[in-house]
């Protein structure tokens, strides 16, 4: 391990099994001091495996007193908060849309979607007091392929996608960094955003009239490549709000 999160504080949600569990301890393995949250109780066990570095807290997502409380306790336990995995969902009730209960509809939805905007809305706050952060929201291939008889999640993961994208462009230049990773299959090994290599390029690629002053680094990608490394090599990223699709 790198020791890449040494000093960070990172919470992650949907730690009780699964994906959840694997990035808490990867997160730990990297350094990182862990809130690891979950519903179910199983986040208890996880903690006590990981050892003093990661405590439990229980908390349902979708409601916005949970999510605040435990943004708290990564703030009261360790200090701050700078990385944030919004990573807690369901598959939910299958069926046709023309058959879909409007209950089990409302319930993916709070579960998959309000809660990565609350963790989001209360979330960085506390990161622009300590200069910025990342946030990891895990979407999924349902945010861009159409699964039959899964209506609510495909549209729970799209709107994933869609709100990490929003708030990359309006908090670009104020300093959390936002990532979607869109899963097909459960297998995860690292999350990680990075300029790409560019090395081989001797001025940046030409760009359409449209869509000249859109970027949200305007201002930055006008550098030469020179310093572009450069900015790199300080790791600090250069891009915000990709959506990282792994198999």
């Amino acid at each position: 391990m790198t020791g890449r999160l040494q000093g960070k504080v990172a919470l992650v949600t949907g730690t009780g099994s699964g994906i959840g569990r694997a990035i808490a301890e990867r997160f730990i393995a990297e350094g990182a001091r862990v809130v690891a949250v979950d519903i179910s109780g199983n986040q208890i066990a996880v903690a006590e495996k990981l050892g003093s570095n990661c405590i439990p807290v229980q908390a349902d997502v979708s409601k916005s007193a949970d999510v605040q409380a435990m943004l708290a306790a990564a703030v009261s336990k360790f200090g701050g908060l700078h990385v944030l995995c919004n990573n807690a969902a369901i598959e939910g009730h299958m069926a046709p849309v023309g058959e879909y209960p409007e209950a089990e509809w409302d319930k993916v939805i709070a579960i998959n979607l309000r809660s990565v905007f609350l963790g989001m809305r209360y979330g960085i706050p506390l990161m622009l007091k300590n200069g910025g952060g990342s946030i990891v929201n895990t979407a999924s291939m349902a945010a861009m392929v159409a699964f039959p008889n899964m209506a609510a999640y495909c549209a729970a993961k799209g709107g994933v996608k869609q709100l990490t994208k929003t708030a990359a462009v309006e908090y670009a230049s104020k300093g959390p960094i936002r990532s979607s990773v869109s899963l097909s299959r459960w297998r995860l090994l690292i999350l990680r955003c990075s300029w790409p290599a560019m090395s081989h390029r001797s001025s940046p690629a030409p760009r359409s009239p449209s869509t000249v002053g859109t970027r949200p680094f305007e201002s930055e990608d006008r550098r030469s490549p020179a310093r572009l490394r450069s900015k790199r090599n300080e790791k600090k990223p250069m891009i915000t709000a990709p959506t990282n699709t792994m198999d």
